[in-house]
């Protein structure tokens, strides 16, 4: 009999350690394919969040044009991939220095997520929002386009903003 239970202990099958060390290995090999997905997704959504926000500083540009007479200025540098949003308190139509007498920043953003960032306006990297509009400096009126990667912001005439994802 004792011959008969050996038997049956060796064919019993998996141990829990090789079952464990079988589950590893999974993971190890899964992992690295599925890296490569993980980047491409966390992309998607760094770039996203990154348009929304462009976005966002249109719509507030937009709003508080009502509340300076002068217009509300959004300008992006590329050098140092900053966008900023100023009241033009000194009819400069450009984002002066925070200074007395100067433009007041009213909002400062760096898009540092972001690989690619093209802002293509009328008269080039920046627009005016006067009394909810987009305009140029010679108060035509105006509209473009900001590239965040895969997404297109684009201000229209009328000043609506919308994000879209370009394929």
């Amino acid at each position: 009999m004792s011959v008969f239970r050996r038997i049956n202990r060796e064919k019993a099958g998996f141990t829990v350690i090789e079952a464990l060390v079988v589950i590893a290995i999974m993971v190890i090999v899964s992992s690295f394919v599925a890296y490569p997905e993980i980047r491409r997704i966390k992309r998607v959504y760094d770039n996203r969040s990154t348009a929304q926000a462009v976005a966002s500083a249109f719509y507030f540009a937009r709003t508080a044009s009502y509340t300076y007479p002068n217009g509300v200025i959004v300008t992006y540098d590329s050098d140092s991939r900053t966008l900023r949003v100023c009241a033009d308190q000194n009819s400069s139509n450009s984002c002066d220095s925070d200074t007395p007498g100067g433009d007041l920043f009213l909002q400062t953003m760096t898009l540092e997520k972001a690989e690619n960032v093209d802002f293509d306006f009328t008269e080039g990297n920046f627009v005016i929002f006067r009394r909810g509009f987009p305009k140029t400096t010679s108060n035509a009126f105006a509209a473009g386009t900001v590239t965040v990667d895969d997404f297109r912001i684009s201000v229209s005439r009328t000043g609506r903003v919308r994000v879209e994802k370009v394929s």
